[in-house]
């Protein structure tokens, strides 16, 4: 499993794809918004291994549930302050990547502005986990 170190530099990657995706007309909403979902999920799982020095996917089995499921309890009882922001990104990446309820593609469902709201989230979770990219 990757430590700290190949976390953040995933994250930092992410970040990076998903302001560059951003830029000019946004052709990629969707993938902007997976995008920040996944730069959240490495900043996550960077402060995990920092703190517990373990992963979602051990920690996930020991519980006998999914590792999304153990993110989501986990921010739920021990990061309130992100717990909305993880939430929304979570559910949004859902949208983004298995077209949940829509009627159209994901590039047209997710507008300029959503991507960009979604980034501020994204942000939110960087900085509350300490980390400065």
């Amino acid at each position: 499993m990757a430590e700290k170190d190949l976390h953040l530099t995933q994250a930092r990657h992410n970040k990076k794809a998903a302001k560059h995706l951003l830029k000019n007309n946004c052709t990629f909403p969707d993938w902007v918004v997976t995008c920040a979902f996944y730069s959240a999920l490495h900043c996550f799982e960077a402060h995990l291994y920092e703190r517990r020095n373990d992963h979602t996917e051990s920690l996930a089995q020991q519980s006998s549930i999914s590792p999304h499921v153990f993110r989501k309890k986990y921010i739920h009882g021990n990061h309130r302050l992100i717990f909305q922001e993880w939430t929304d990104l979570y559910h949004e990446c859902r949208i983004a990547r298995y077209l949940v309820d829509l009627a159209k593609p994901a590039y047209k469902y997710f507008s300029k502005d959503d991507a960009e709201k979604l980034m501020h989230k994204m942000d939110k979770i960087r900085h509350y986990f300490g980390y400065q990219f």
